[in-house]
């Protein structure tokens, strides 16, 4: 496994993704280390199904946003989230399927436009989480936001956003994202006090 001491390379942790049920959330699914981000045509080598792109081994390439801010008189980290489900009552990372013809930096940028109305730029490739289960291969990168739009595609369908403290979002997001986001908070964040919570 690389260092990702240099912008791009993964983490130097191996990302295990875990079952989210209570009981479960210990035991592995599913690893998948020592990859780096490729860009030649032989590493995006695909499969169509519809807009949904899928590797050789038939697991479908999708690709998310983790965009983070410094918020609230603690200073605590806060994690951009989008309301999902039929009454939006759930939130989910901003995310989505890599288009053909598109990397996954492009399809993360594209997808965190489309669903959220924020503009960003990629800090770090984080690596690829595998979920056996859903047949997934989602590319991680974490994200500054530069501009927050007054509409956006998705908010025109009742979508909202929300700036919420990362600790309190591993509670409030479906289960397949909260091993993405123990592995941001590992990484990144230093414990302090949840309560910080911006929605729009």
């Amino acid at each position: 496994v690389e260092s990702a001491g240099s912008k791009g390379a993964i983490a130097s942790s191996p990302f295990t993704i875990c079952r989210s049920s209570e009981q479960d959330c210990n035991r592995p699914l599913s690893v998948l280390v020592g990859t780096r981000m490729q860009h030649d045509r032989g590493a995006h080598k695909s499969l169509t199904n519809g807009e949904r792109q899928r590797d050789d081994e038939g697991f479908r390439l999708r690709a998310v946003g983790i965009c983070l801010r410094r918020g609230g008189e603690g200073g605590e980290t806060l994690v951009l989230l989008v309301s999902a489900g039929k009454n939006g009552e759930r939130w989910v990372v901003p995310g989505g399927g890599i288009e053909r013809g598109e990397t996954a930096e492009v399809a993360a940028v594209r997808e965190l436009i489309e669903e959220a109305g924020v503009r960003a730029e990629i800090t770090e490739t984080m690596g690829v989480f595998q979920d056996d289960t859903r047949k997934h291969r989602t590319n991680v990168f974490v994200m500054r936001d530069k501009e927050e739009m007054e509409e956006w595609e998705d908010g025109k369908f009742g979508r909202r956003r929300c700036w919420m403290n990362i600790a309190e979002a591993v509670s409030m997001v479906k289960d397949s994202h909260v091993p993405i986001l123990n592995a941001v908070i590992a990484r990144y964040v230093t414990p302090r006090p949840a309560g910080n919570t911006t929605t729009r």
